[in-house]
């Protein structure tokens, strides 16, 4: 089977599941702001930002990202991951937009970003504490509920000064 298969599994028909490109980055910051609109009443994204992080040493699009999009292209949810030397800790960062709640959007870049993760931490040392951590914004009940139903624990909350 094909990995674009592969990665297809479980996801509605009606959705596609593929890497992104740069030529995806309004896209991607739409959803990123729709969803933070929702939560926060914010529209913090921008084009620089997501560029910038797409182009960081050592991130590769092709295969630490991935969209969903409907059918007709409209990006409906994004996810990328972080996973470095020694490959002891994944840092997955995933997005819905919120007119496409509990649909498996969630779960299936969820899942996908664990594989893809696993993956790199095979090349951590053999007596390697591994994690992966996924972060939500803690008025986001929905992505802490997919979180804690694929068994990750709340470990921590983070604190931040908003500086204006």
């Amino acid at each position: 089977m094909s990995l674009l298969l592969q990665e297809q599994e479980n996801l509605p028909d009606c959705f596609v599941l593929r890497p992104p490109t740069m030529a995806d980055v309004p896209g991607v910051v739409a959803l990123l702001n729709a969803n933070w609109r929702k939560l926060q009443g914010t529209e913090p994204f921008t084009e620089e930002e997501v560029r910038g992080d797409w182009s960081e040493p050592g991130f590769d699009l092709a295969t630490e990202a991935r969209l969903i999009t409907t059918s007709a292209g409209q990006i409906v949810a994004h996810i990328d991951f972080v996973c470095r030397t020694p490959f002891v800790r994944g840092m997955v960062w995933a997005r819905t937009h919120p007119d496409y709640g509990d649909l498996g959007c969630g779960t299936r870049l969820t899942r996908w970003g664990e594989e893809a993760v696993r993956a790199k931490m095979g090349a951590a040392p053999d007596d390697a504490r591994l994690t992966i951590e996924c972060s939500n914004l803690a008025q986001d009940q929905a992505a802490a509920d997919l979180l804690l139903g694929l068994v990750y624990l709340h470990s921590r909350s983070v604190y931040s000064l908003k500086i204006e």
